[in-house]
């Protein structure tokens, strides 16, 4: 009799090892999944905000970057008398400048008044708030 009962136990203890051993392997499945799966969430998206022919605005994870490898001029209006003016200034003596209505660039460069001018680099960013006439711009231009 305390054979049987010997075995009987060896039985259920064996049978409880199982038991535990596949709850093991399972949690190992749920956590290899969880891992599979922040590691989608991580990845990278980019997306263009806005494109120009020597410049490029990109946006990665609520990040905004630029890529350039040339100087370029940023006029940032609204409908106010003095952009009008600024913008035909910079057209009067034939300079480049892309005019940008974008509400992302506009709080990225931390744009509070119009009409702004923005001189990009490929190391370097200038800002100049109001209007700026071509002469003054001629010599910010060439530093």
């Amino acid at each position: 009799m305390r054979y049987i009962l010997l075995i009987f136990s060896l039985l259920l203890i064996g049978c409880n090892n199982q038991t535990t051993s596949k709850k093991a392997h399972s949690e190992s499945n749920e956590t290899v999944s969880l891992i599979e799966t922040q590691a989608i969430i991580v990845k990278k998206q980019t997306k263009t905000i806005a494109k120009f022919p020597n410049l490029i605005f990109k946006e990665e994870n609520n990040t905004i970057f630029y890529e350039t490898n040339t100087t370029n001029i940023l006029l940032f209006t609204n409908d106010n008398k003095l952009s009008l003016i600024q913008k035909e200034e910079l057209t009067k003596y034939k300079t480049d400048f892309y005019s940008i209505n974008n509400d992302k660039l506009k709080k990225y460069f931390k744009i509070n008044i119009f009409p702004t001018i923005i001189i990009l680099d490929k190391n370097s960013t200038k800002k100049y708030e109001g209007f700026i006439p071509n002469e003054v711009l001629k010599y910010e231009i060439k530093d």
